[in-house]
């Protein structure tokens, strides 16, 4: 099926309008945030890759795999419902590994499931407020968390201040 998007200015960069239809067969829900970014292998078509970031709706909790080996934490909590939560994050101890030594994650720690939860939750307001700040200067693209922020979760996991 072939649904018709809108690419809109918002301020000076451009913004991609997806139907309701199109989100909900992708299995997001208004308000999630994705991350789009364009392949091009060799002469054949370009394709969209949508990964999930965060959703407005879902909360999935899990039991580190490698009790925070590579994690960092016990427990992990994630603003995704189960089914995407990043496979790597629990693979086998080298996609363990690589995912958690990679780039950063929307990901809550703790060393209880609450604690997780409640680390994400303040992750996800400094998500949030990083993406109003951005849509106010014209800016659409939804950025990582901060290394400082990432440290300030840490600690708040490890029940730090």
């Amino acid at each position: 099926m072939i649904y018709r998007t809108r690419i809109v200015r918002v301020g000076t960069d451009a913004g991609i309008l997806l139907p309701p239809a199109l989100v909900s067969r992708l299995g997001y829900n208004e308000g999630d945030s994705v991350r789009l970014s364009v392949v091009n292998e060799g002469e054949g078509p370009s394709r969209l890759i949508v990964e999930p970031v965060a959703s407005a709706q879902a909360r999935t909790v899990i039991k580190d795999r490698y009790q925070g080996c590579y994690s960092g934490a016990r427990y992990l909590a994630w603003p995704l419902p189960a089914q995407q939560v990043p496979e790597a994050s629990q693979g086998d101890d080298l996609a363990a590994a690589d995912f958690w030594l990679g780039a950063s994650h929307l990901c809550g720690k703790g060393a209880t499931e609450e604690e997780a939860l409640a680390n994400l939750e303040c992750l996800l307001a400094e998500h949030r407020v990083e993406l109003q700040l951005g849509a106010a200067a014209g800016e659409i693209d939804a950025p990582a968390p901060a290394p400082a922020s990432d440290d300030a979760a840490r600690k708040m996991s490890e029940g730090g201040q």
